[in-house]
């Protein structure tokens, strides 16, 4: 005490620590703030003097030096520099990048990190054999000691207390994999900007982090230091690695950008840019203020590129621009005005929410008690987060929580939600701060899917105060599932494919016209035609100009002979100088002709992968595949190896050369021909090994061809080619198999040799037969896939090494993502995978490359290009005459790979229920793959089913209504004995009536082959109905199977649908498993979440009073009138049940009446009576039903029902 006057003043904590100190130093008023750190305490120390003369304000801080104080604070807090208290690390120089010491990753740091902003993934909890994961946050902590730097630098200057976080940015580098305890992370930093606003000087820093060597993350952050203001000559902004893409339409705009200045062609560089072409420019600029809205001066430079073919990037000019006083940089002015769009793509209505309404709970959080912890294990030890005296000196009400902690708390929802539980799948994470945030703050996060970019889910998110303001904005760029692209082969084609796509998609649409122009110009022929009518003749003529070039085209394609090599014939000996014209014919229509038929499926593919582009839904550095014909697709949609017109003119030279392979007699029949062969129907204790033992044997008594050609579904489906003779040897002897079943001995070669002797000892019919375990291939007269091919193998390599340049191939865009058909392993430029090939092959091109194998063979880029290109060439040359190995490579899709999407590309879904197959076997039990097909599936590949269920209904919304089909049930006429009254009553019941064999029947069908009923004859067969296509018979086979069990006839493709119904008779009436399956997957995809198929059945009851029997057959009806997207509303989904309803009553005779309530006026009932004459007509057409289901089950038998009355009538005339 001095005259009673206290010299200073402590306040202490509850540990009894001092948190604040004043003192009285003569007139200096002394504050000091204690802050304790990692290594101590620092001191924040204000000053102050005392003018008594000034008698309202007597206290006044001494600003000078106060800035350095301040700044002393946050050196010592933020860069734990106090063993150098007066020579603090300073970043003196902006231009100069900050490199950051190795930032090495604990599992207790994780541990700590997860448990504080409570994420709970196990990915962090429980190491794999590769390690402990480590959060996203991590990269961004590995940079923070020089970002502390930075800002409590002379570069910065003053004003840390008022400092504001605006945003942070994670990007991820193509290819980074996640962050593992252990890892050693290294940082590079930068000021990007320091500039004034409205609100304060703002500072932008970006860096690059690096795992040893290797990048692995830029990240990029901003803060504001309030109403403070820099010297505007220290101001400046740098814009690093900007990128335009630009189009120029005209040669007047390509002349526009060749004259300025700023653009340099490079010397030696033949590329120029010419009109229509894309053109990308990566730049960097630098901008200097002489005020807000003034440059003093401006640098951009930068480099410009074209696109090859090969699509590879070709650097064709340099951009080097400086200039002085300016409003504008004119550089960025110019490609703003040419460029074009991003790879993004926004949903209509902000998408949908990612988080369903059960779950909304689970997205909140409630903020810690205290910001300590948190402080410690980011090293984020800011004061304004933890001591209430500087919080209360930068004016605010209490220490505010990290802006951190809110973005890792809401990132860790965005993995679980957004991510499925999947972090490595996040590969951009942004975070914008626009509220405060209190300890103890209760927040709720919304997140939803606003759109994509570059394949990749664009995710928006926004946290708020439960019932408050917003305090946090993210976005976030997701990678979708790791998937693969597969390509349907020949046989999935049908008259009309991928003509709605071409009506909705301008890409898909260009696609089409492309293709159909390139096939009239060369061939005379227009692919749209075909496709749209399947004409059964096409003539071109050769009378003009035109006609003569088209001549020439054809009298070039030749083949070699296959009785010697040297010799080479045309592949159009019809046409020559003096023909007039050349006509196309089939039968079954040229779309089903193998060289229409592929160029027509090719183009399906590229359209499809087209309009998937255009909507940014391809992933990239995803796997891709095709089965056969399929493999040609891949390559052009997901590769850049070929252009369309090339790869038409590939494979309608690949379908002519398989035409013309075989011989024909002068019906144009071969000796040829495939089946599908099912050995899991062979009995049990047989598998599939069986088959090649059974083919080994047989050919063991003859060089005749008998070879597998595909290999499907292990243990279930493979396809076999040989002649005729030999495919019914192999049906007899599979038959032979099945009906001995397993040798006693164990024996199998012996067993087997045997049958093989006893069938070849019997006369053998080459008829086609379907066996026990083997199925015929209809009109297909062609070894496809077998070694009948390979005398074609020289000529068609020439085709493609005239096609498949070394300049055109992208390598990083094959290089372990394409599957070959041939070797079903990824595709590689090595040795080994030389080796690979020859030894399947034995092709001398391999053997040549593999013995001129140096050290210095992949030495550079155009070595690779050029080895990949002959790879290409022979890996494709004997594809066509090779067995298709679709085993081994969904084996490496969905194991080695780790696919967990497959997304099938092809008008009908044969890949993908092959896959389905697959996946249900033991090996892939404990995998779970999302498996789609580009028509079925499309609401998920395209996420229009969210969207849907997030828009709210509006009527243009709701689909159009469908056209009613005809449904052959027994009807019922039902008469009111007095009109109708309109009243709240309920409907009427109706007289029940049971299902028929033939309704279920019908039905399954014209659903399978997606059909009206309408469309779909009674009287036809389906194999007839089905075109051709035995994979989508023996799946409608399969189905009658699962429906109706053991009541299906052998050979039922054969019979006509009112004959199977017949043959299959009685079952109860009620729907099986299948149609029930059927029914579930409508109303769980196309359904409201609160409209099922109980609800529906309850509608069809109270509204239009429909027994059970009836609620069936009318929901067959709703199987064939499917909504194209999910309804969004119950109002929307009764609406849609009503127009069911009405089809169905239009098509059976019924009316729907209603029972008036016991007060109606009228005095009179509204319940129905049914007519005598309509009760007779039905039980007239019941019992002719049941009659012609007598005969057909006779003749079905061999049973002669008129036997006695014919030995009567014979009695009589004798």
């Amino acid at each position: 005490m001095d005259n009673c006057q206290s010299l200073s003043l402590a306040i202490t904590n509850c540990r009894g620590d001092v948190d604040l100190r004043i003192e009285r130093l003569d007139k200096t008023i002394e504050l000091k703030i204690f802050q304790p750190t990692p290594t101590g305490l620092a001191t924040l120390k204000y000053l102050f003097v005392y003018q008594p003369a000034q008698h309202l304000t007597p206290i006044h801080l001494i600003t000078e030096g106060h800035g350095d104080r301040v700044r002393r604070l946050y050196c010592e807090t933020w860069i734990d520099n106090s063993d150098e208290p007066t020579e603090f690390k300073d970043h003196a120089d902006p231009d100069t990048s900050l490199l950051g010491g190795d930032f090495i990753i604990t599992e207790e740091h994780v541990n700590s990190v997860c448990q504080i902003v409570g994420n709970n993934s196990q990915h962090y909890s429980y190491a794999t054999s590769s390690g402990l994961r480590a959060p996203m946050e991590f990269f961004y902590y590995a940079g923070t000691p020089s970002i502390m730097r930075i800002l409590s630098s002379t570069v910065f200057g003053d004003g840390q207390l008022g400092i504001v976080h605006l945003y942070n940015k994670i990007t991820l580098v193509d290819g980074t994999t996640p962050l593992m305890v252990g890892d050693r992370i290294s940082s590079s930093l930068r000021v990007e900007e320091l500039t004034n606003t409205a609100s304060g000087k703002r500072i932008t820093i970006v860096g690059l982090l690096s795992r040893g060597d290797q990048a692995v993350a830029h990240v990029e952050t901003a803060f504001l230091a309030r109403n403070l203001a820099i010297c505007i000559d220290k101001a400046f902004q740098r814009a690093s690695q900007q990128r335009f893409t630009i189009q120029l339409a005209t040669a007047n705009d390509v002349a526009a950008l060749e004259a300025t200045e700023w653009f340099v062609y490079c010397e030696n560089v033949s590329a120029r840019v010419s009109a229509g072409s894309h053109v990308e420019f990566c730049l960097d600029s630098m901008y200097r203020f002489k005020s807000k809205a003034m440059y003093s001066r401006i640098s951009t430079t930068g480099r410009a590129f074209t696109t090859a073919r090969s699509g590879r990037s070709v650097h064709i000019a340099n951009i080097d621009f400086e200039w002085g006083v300016s409003a504008k940089d004119p550089v960025i002015g110019f490609l703003r005005r040419y460029e074009v769009p991003s790879g993004e793509l926004l949903f209509n209505h902000n998408g949908y929410s990612l988080v369903s309404p059960s779950n909304q709970e689970l997205m909140q959080v409630v903020v810690p008690d205290s910001n300590w912890e948190y402080a410690h294990v980011s090293a984020d030890g800011n004061p304004i987060h933890t001591n209430p005296y500087v919080a209360d000196i930068a004016g605010l009400p209490d220490p505010i929580t990290q802006g951190l902690w809110t973005s890792a708390s809401t990132r860790a929802l965005v993995e679980c939600y957004a991510a499925n539980d999947e972090p490595e799948r996040i590969r951009m994470y942004q975070t914008n701060f626009v509220g405060m945030v209190l300890p103890r703050d209760k927040l709720r996060t919304e997140l939803f899917h606003i759109g994509m970019k570059s394949g990749r889910m664009l995710v928006k998110g926004v946290t708020s105060k439960v019932g408050g303001d917003p305090v946090l904005e993210c976005t976030a760029e997701i990678e979708q599932p790791t998937t693969a692209y597969v390509f349907t082969g020949q046989g999935s084609q049908e008259v009309g494919m991928g003509m709605e796509l071409y009506k909705q998609s301008a890409a898909a649409r260009d696609v089409w016209d492309r293709a159909d122009q390139h096939m009239i110009v060369k061939y005379g022929v227009s692919l749209l035609k075909i496709v749209r009518t399947n004409p059964k003749d096409l003539t071109v003529h050769f009378g003009s100009n035109t006609g003569e070039e088209l001549q020439r085209n054809y009298m070039s394609l030749t083949k070699r002979c296959s009785g010697n090599k040297d010799e080479v014939v045309p592949l159009f000996p019809e046409i020559t100088l003096d023909s007039p014209c050349y006509t196309y014919q089939s039968p079954t229509g040229l779309l089903n002709s193998t060289q229409f038929t592929q160029v027509a499926l090719v183009t399906f593919g590229l359209a499809a992968v087209a309009d998937m582009r255009t909507n940014s839904l391809v992933q990239k550095g995803a796997t891709f595949a095709g089965h056969s014909l399929g493999e040609y697709a891949a390559l052009a949609a997901l590769s850049s190896v070929f252009t369309l017109e090339d790869i038409l003119d590939i494979v309608f030279f690949r379908g002519m050369l398989m035409q013309a392979v075989v011989e024909c007699d002068d019906q144009g029949r071969s000796l040829y021909g495939m089946a599908a062969v099912d050995t899991s129907r062979l009995g049990r204790g047989v598998d599939e090994n069986v088959l090649p033992l059974a083919i080994n044997a047989i050919c063991e008594h003859s060089k005749e061809l008998l070879e597998v050609v595909n290999y499907n579904v292990r243990g279930s489906q493979y396809v076999v080619a040989g002649t005729l003779h030999r495919l019914a040897v192999l049906r007899l002897v599979l038959d032979g198999i099945s009906r001995l079943g397993v040798p006693t001995d164990g024996d199998w070669q012996a067993h087997i040799a045997q049958i093989v002797s006893n069938v070849l000892a019997k006369p053998i019919d080459s008829k086609p037969v379907q066996g026990r375990a083997i199925i015929p291939l209809p009109r297909i007269d062609v070894p496809f896939h077998s070694s009948q091919l390979l005398p074609s193998v020289d000529g068609f390599r020439l085709l493609l090494q005239d096609k498949i340049r070394p300049e055109n191939i992208d390598y990083s865009a094959l290089h372990l993502r394409y599957v070959p058909n041939l070797t079903a392993v990824p595709f590689e430029v090595s040795q080994e995978y030389f080796s690979l090939v020859h030894s399947i092959t034995k092709s001398p091109v391999a053997a040549s490359v593999l013995d001129t194998w140096s050290d210095t063979a992949l030495g550079s880029e155009e070595k690779v290009a050029n080895l990949a290109a002959i790879l290409l060439v022979e890996l494709l040359t004997y594809q066509f005459a090779s067995p298709v190995q679709w085993i081994d490579t969904q084996d490496v899709l969905f194991g080695k790979l780790g696919v967990r999407r497959l997304v099938e590309i092809g008008f009908s879904p044969v890949l993908s229920g092959i896959a389905t197959k697959t996946l249900k076997s033991e090996a892939f039990a404990d995998k779970r793959v999302d498996v789609l097909h580009i028509d079925r599936g499309r609401d998920a590949i395209y996420y229009t089913q969210q969207r849907h269920e997030a828009v709210e209904p509006t009527l243009s919304a709701i689909p159009a209504q469908p056209e009613q089909p005809t449904l052959p049930v027994t009807t019922v006429v039902v008469e009111s004995i007095a009109p109708t009254v309109q009243s709240s009553g309920t409907t009427a019941p109706l007289v029940d009536v049971p299902l028929q064999a033939l309704d279920v029947v019908y039905t399954l069908v014209a659903h399978k082959i997606k059909r009206s009923l309408d469309d779909v004859s009674t009287a036809k067969s389906i194999k007839s109905l089905v075109s051709g296509k035995s994979t989508l018979q023996n799946e409608i086979i399969g189905d009658l199977h699962k429906e109706f069990g053991s009541k299906v006839p052998d050979k039922a493709e054969d019979l006509s649908l009112q004959d199977l119904a017949v043959a299959i008779g009685a079952f109860g009436g009620n729907l099986g498993k299948h149609i029930q399956a059927q029914l579930a997957r409508l109303f769980n995809n196309k359904m409201p979440g609160g409209f099922s198929l109980s609800s529906a059945q309850s509608t069809l009851q109270s509204a239009y009073g429909l027994g059970p029997h009836r609620q069936d057959a009318l929901l067959l009806v709703a199987l064939t009138m499917e909504p194209s997207s999910r309804l969004s509303s119950d109002t929307e989904a009764k609406s849609w049940l009503g127009t069911v309803a009405q089809a169905y009553a239009a098509k059976t005779g019924i009316s729907y009446s209603t029972i008036t309530s016991a007060g109606s006026s009228s005095g009179q009932t509204g319940a129905p009576v049914i007519s005598s004459a309509e009760m007779e007509k039905m039980q007239q057409k019941q019992h002719e039903h049941i009659r012609q289901q007598i005969q057909v089950l006779a003749r079905y038998v061999g049973m002669d029902l008129r036997e006695g009355a014919r030995l009567v009538e014979d009695g009589q005339a004798k």
